[in-house]
């Protein structure tokens, strides 16, 4: 396949991925109602901030060094990380279940950290064929798994599902879209042996790239949790007086 159609391809696959993204969050929004999609979304919005911390460098890291070092001993190294980083968002999650957070409802947290873990996994596939120049997988990819989100939403809902039944339902999207789209790297992360000379000058970037997106986070939940300990009518004594 030419450049030119491979860039045609992926465009048009991206694009039918969106709308079918579009369509599923319409399609959630309307079978869980107010208080189940509200669940979901917080979930959802958690799992992106935990992930932005433990996750996000590791595939920033693999789509800066991988295109210049071909060796899979450096994808092996990350997705190993990967896996402590899913670890420890599962271990914060149980702790934040443990706390019985009164602004957050119970669930959410173990929810969000199902969903980091999966698209975890799901984006350092991505993340992987980008580097490696696999367009047609790449949008393959993407494409399965805004497909597999809709059929097995609708299927656990019409179970009688809560918000988990989505929150299942996206998570197996995640793992089975890139088990069956691009499986490759995840073969050589769980055969391959990891070695620290394979991160040499990884831990830097990763590290600088963490700190960052910490402080992001802080600075995008400050306002939130200042405000969890009032009641919804003090909330408005948050903001500045009038002019």
């Amino acid at each position: 396949m030419s450049a030119a159609k491979a860039s045609l391809a992926y465009f048009v696959t991206r694009g039918v991925s969106g709308v079918l993204a579009v369509a599923t969050v319409a399609l959630f929004a309307r079978l869980l109602g107010p208080q189940g999609y509200a669940s979901l979304t917080l979930a959802v919005t958690i799992a992106a901030f935990v992930g932005s911390v433990l996750v996000q460098p590791l595939h920033s890291s693999l789509g800066r060094f991988l295109p210049g070092n071909k060796d899979a001993r450096l994808t092996v190294a990350l997705g190993r990380l990967l896996v402590v980083g899913g670890g420890l968002a599962a271990a914060l999650a149980g702790l934040v279940e443990w706390l019985h957070l009164a602004w957050l409802p119970r669930g959410v947290a173990l929810a969000a950290a199902a969903l980091c873990v999966a698209q975890g996994v799901f984006d350092f596939s991505a993340q992987w064929a980008s580097a490696s120049l696999m367009t047609r997988r790449y949008g393959r990819l993407y494409f399965l798994k805004a497909a597999l989100v809709p059929a097995f939403g609708l299927g656990f809902l019409a179970l009688g599902g809560s918000y988990w039944g989505a929150v299942l339902a996206m998570c197996l999207a995640y793992l089975l879209a890139a088990a069956i789209a691009l499986p490759l790297p995840w073969l050589l992360v769980t055969r391959g042996r990891f070695e620290r000379e394979a991160l040499s000058g990884v831990g830097r970037y990763a590290s600088g790239f963490a700190v960052s997106m910490l402080l992001g986070v802080m600075l995008s939940w400050s306002d939130r949790l200042l405000m969890a300990p009032l009641p919804c009518r003090g909330w408005g004594r948050m903001a500045p007086p009038p002019i």
